[in-house]
C-alpha cells in the first residue's frame, strides 16, 4: 500500500511538469590548435580560441555559445600559449550548461606563402573568424 501515496507524492513534486531531457551541449575538456604567422597576430591566436571552442563543442543544432574571449599576446613559432575559458550553452527546450574548456594555441612556425591560384568565395565571410572557405 506504500505504492499509491509515492505516485501521488511524485505527481505533485512535478511529474507531470515537462523538463527538458537533455543538456544544450557537452564541453571538450581540452581543445589544441595551430596557428602560423611570425609572430601570429592577437587577433589571430583570438580567434583560433574561438573556432576551437566552437568546432570541438557537441550540441544541439540551434546551440548559442557565449564566452569572453581571453587576452592574447603575439604568439611566435615554436610558442604555445594555453587559455581557460569558461563557455556557457543554452538552446531552447534544453538545460543550460556552463564549463571551463582549456585551449592550447601553439605556433607551427610557418609563415604564410603566396598561393598560385586566386581563392574566392560566393558567400562573404568575416576575417575576424574562420568561415566555409577557410575550413
Amino acid at each position: 500500500m506504500l505504492v499509491r501515496p509515492l505516485l501521488l507524492l511524485c505527481t505533485l513534486l512535478g511529474g507531470s511538469h515537462q523538463q527538458p531531457t537533455r543538456f544544450a551541449a557537452t564541453f571538450p575538456q581540452h581543445v589544441e590548435t595551430e596557428v602560423c604567422g611570425q609572430p601570429a597576430l592577437p587577433e589571430t591566436v583570438a580567434s583560433a580560441v574561438d573556432a576551437a571552442i566552437r568546432c570541438h563543442t557537441i550540441g544541439a543544432s540551434d546551440l548559442d555559445l557565449s564566452f569572453e574571449a581571453p587576452a592574447t599576446q603575439p604568439l611566435f613559432g615554436g610558442q604555445k600559449a594555453t587559455f581557460h575559458v569558461n563557455v556557457l550553452a543554452t538552446a531552447p527546450d534544453r538545460i543550460q550548461r556552463q564549463g571551463d574548456v582549456t585551449v592550447t594555441v601553439r605556433n607551427t612556425g610557418s609563415s604564410i606563402g603566396h598561393e598560385p591560384v586566386l581563392w574566392f568565395c560566393n558567400k562573404p565571410e568575416n576575417l575576424r573568424t574562420s568561415g566555409p572557405l577557410f575550413d
